[in-house]
């Protein structure tokens, strides 16, 4: 294996959980501070305290239940050990070796090889599989798009996406889904995918398998309609924008994502 590989990556969720947390305390401290100016003008400053209050709410609210909000944007069937035997194997195998908790697993009906990790803070995490990608990958690409997904979680890149989703979804409800917006742009490392990407070929057996995973998917067509959850995903179909025919549902909420020829092109560079 070549040397240049070994990376050093980021495996611990700190910097994500940061990220949250400075988030939290710019939103309370600038709807207090607003709350005092306000109560400073009509005499009122114990209006201060009704902002922190009221704000600190709005900030615990954030990404509680974003799990579960992501996971109900999709038709979803709990996988099991018999029928779904590599799937365990592979995720068992690879858990025991990175000291991660086993995530709930489950399978949806699309016939695109989706796959994705769902988290939220102090959760073990969810991992999604589609049958078309139970059928398109075989046991080593499998391997290597889960060893992707578990880092994902390990990390926190899971749990600070399910974070802004929540963020997206609560804002837009009072009119400021551009503002959430831009706090998502400046929030998210565009490159995470390629963290992701490369800590799977130094996790997996066979760092060639995730490279044929991202060829099968730029190869693989069928509708696709993932909502929320689209940040989430592996890969995506790349259908051009000014296809009429497309069928994909994946809407832009911020979240940028390197295309599957430049993935595709990193990993075979190093």
């Amino acid at each position: 294996m070549n040397q240049r590989q070994w990376i050093p990556i980021e495996e611990s969720d700190a910097p994500n959980l940061a990220r949250m947390k400075k988030l939290e305390w710019l939103i309370t401290g600038i709807g207090t501070l607003v709350f005092l100016i306000v109560g400073l003008l009509i005499g009122q400053p114990a209006l201060a305290i009704v902002g922190l209050v009221g704000f600190g709410a709005f900030t615990w609210s954030i990404g509680r239940h974003a799990e579960d909000a992501v996971l109900s944007a999709l038709t979803l069937t709990p996988a099991n050990d018999v029928e779904h035997a590599r799937l365990f194997n592979v995720v068992e195998g690879l858990r025991m070796s990175s000291g991660d908790h086993r995530p709930a697993m489950y399978t949806t009906s699309s016939p695109f090889p989706l796959a994705l990790a769902v988290s939220e803070m102090g959760s073990d995490g969810s991992i999604v599989v589609s049958e078309g990608f139970l059928q398109t990958m075989d046991r080593v690409e499998t391997e290597a798009v889960i060893a992707q997904l578990l880092w994902r979680i390990r990390s926190g890149d899971a749990a600070l996406t399910s974070y802004l989703v929540s963020f997206h979804a609560l804002m837009s409800r009072i009119g400021l889904s551009s503002l959430a917006r831009t706090v998502i742009e400046r929030s998210v490392d565009s490159r995470a995918l390629i963290w992701a990407d490369i800590a799977a070929c130094q996790a997996t057996r066979y760092p060639p398998a995730l490279i044929s995973a991202l060829e099968k998917c730029s190869l693989a067509h069928g509708p696709v309609s993932v909502g929320i959850a689209a940040p989430f995903c592996f890969a995506l179909p790349e259908t051009p924008s000014h296809d009429a025919h497309s069928v994909s549902t994946v809407p832009n909420v911020g979240f940028s994502r390197p295309s599957l020829a430049e993935r595709i092109t990193v990993l075979k560079e190093i």
